[in-house]
């Protein structure tokens, strides 16, 4: 053992998730075992947000990697809490044995995005405490914790609209003619929350002389990371449903199916200037074969508050589920849904749980290289609903 057996830091919230400028309290707890002369005891909170990924260019000798980085920081304090600070002149400080206890409040900064944990970047906060120990190692212990900066869908006009989108193609088949197919899909808003179902409405038809193997909905979070000098996309499936095979000639219509938001962090990343986070609603087609599937794309918009007109205090399915009639081939277009029922003041806004992010197809919790503490996990705000 060695002259400290513990250093820890406690926050007052166990599950580690606050809001965008709310306070949090906190104790940093340093166990002495045997007296131990330090330059001085810290806390540390600091918010960052770092992209980085690497890509090979040239051929032969000529071969290298090239770096592509961006980094911005949304705070940055230091506190000594005993001692001095490490470029501080004066005496040391000599620790007698017991357990030292620093209680400590930060206010969390207005307007920071939302914690974020990406393959090629991410938005995170932390404390850390460290003992500053002369011709030693310092001994630190870090704290992660999450933030939510709240999109509230309430104050974007869009987040109402209704939407449908269509598209057709025409598939191969041995230098013979095939009829398209087609298909439209729609929806009764374009704002939602994680936990909230996305109840679609469409119908596919398949013209085509060859069956569709499947359709499916899916939901890709769309993230782009910026470098100084380069900006590098990903995409992946964070939830799907899927229906079965379409016969030639065939239709499949979709009649209110609904496909579940998970936790997950909130569109644009607000606050955040080196990654955006896109998500889109997507209705595609998987013909037999070679060919290659079509896509018909909804972008929608994932927030934190709900949006008031269409929260249902219980699970049910809404009610208003509009059907619209289609438009040109290709065109996201806007429809019309009736109002649902007004929701009492007691009962908006709802309350969220909180869960950890699910990430994309084959996804993690990602740590960088140089990351000595284990990867962390942020939690969102998540409505139960069906």
């Amino acid at each position: 053992m060695g002259k400290i057996s513990l250093i820890s830091v406690d926050i007052d919230r166990p599950n580690g998730v606050y809001i965008a400028g709310e306070y949090i309290n906190g104790t940093l707890t340093v166990d002495v075992a045997e007296p131990l002369k330090v330059r001085g005891v810290q806390i540390k909170f600091k918010g960052f947000a770092k992209v980085h990924w690497t890509e090979q260019h040239g051929s032969g000798k000529n071969r290298h990697t090239v770096h592509y980085h961006n980094e911005e920081t949304y705070f940055n304090e230091k506190r000594v809490v005993l001692g001095r600070g490490t470029k501080e002149s004066g005496e040391d400080t000599v620790m007698t044995p017991q357990r030292y206890q620093f209680p400590f409040q930060f206010v969390i900064p207005h307007h920071i995005p939302s914690s974020f944990e990406g393959v090629h970047g991410r938005v995170r906060y932390h404390i850390k405490g460290k003992v500053d120990i002369p011709m030693a190692f310092d001994k630190e212990f870090q704290r992660p914790f999450t933030i939510i900066a709240n999109v509230d869908l309430n104050q974007m006009p869009t987040a109402r609209q209704a939407l449908q989108n269509e598209d057709q193609k025409t598939l191969c088949c041995c230098c013979c003619e095939s009829g398209p197919i087609s298909a439209v899909i729609r929806v009764d808003k374009t704002g939602y929350v994680p936990g909230e179902g996305i109840r679609i409405s469409g119908e596919i038809t398949n013209n085509s002389n060859n069956k569709m193997d499947s359709s499916k909905v899916v939901i890709d979070q769309r993230i782009a990371f910026h470098a100084t000098s380069k900006t590098r996309w990903t995409s992946s499936h964070i939830a799907k449903i899927k229906k079965g095979e379409i016969a030639p000639g065939g239709t499949e219509v979709w009649t209110g199916e609904a496909i579940q938001i998970p936790p997950c962090p909130p569109s644009m990343l607000q606050g955040c200037n080196i990654i955006d986070v896109i998500y889109v609603l997507k209705l595609v087609v998987d013909p037999s074969g070679p060919s290659f599937d079509l896509e018909v794309p909804i972008e929608i918009v994932i927030g934190t508050i709900p949006l008031r007109d269409f929260f249902y205090p219980y699970t049910q399915a809404p009610a208003h589920m509009n059907i619209a009639q289609p438009g040109g081939f290709g065109m996201q277009q806007p429809v019309a849904s009736a109002p649902p029922a007004p929701v009492s003041n007691d009962l908006y806004p709802p309350p969220p749980s909180y869960a950890e992010c699910v990430y994309g197809e084959g996804g993690s919790a990602f740590k960088d290289d140089n990351d000595k503490h284990q990867p962390f996990v942020p939690t969102y705000a998540y409505y139960g609903w069906t």
